[in-house]
């Protein structure tokens, strides 16, 4: 394990310590846990809007099927 030291709001730091009350009774250990478990949240909230952000590049660019025009004879021969 590493420590890091943070600058945190006052009401930041409120709201930390009563999540790790809430979310993990308190115990020791519980600030970290619910730090980790947000960091991780976070990055696949990232990735997910990343490869959104990728899905609507290739939308806008639009796919070449190849589809030619043709008459109405030739679907039915």
């Amino acid at each position: 394990m590493v420590q890091v030291v943070l600058s945190l709001k006052q009401e930041t730091e409120q709201k930390l310590r009563r999540m790790a009350r809430e979310l993990k009774g308190g115990k020791k250990g519980a600030l970290s846990a619910v730090v980790t478990e947000a960091l991780d949240e976070y990055e696949q909230r990232a990735q997910q809007m990343l490869a959104l952000e990728k899905l609507r590049k290739i939308a806008d660019k639009g796919l070449k099927l190849g589809i030619t025009k043709f008459n109405r004879e030739d679907a039915y021969d």
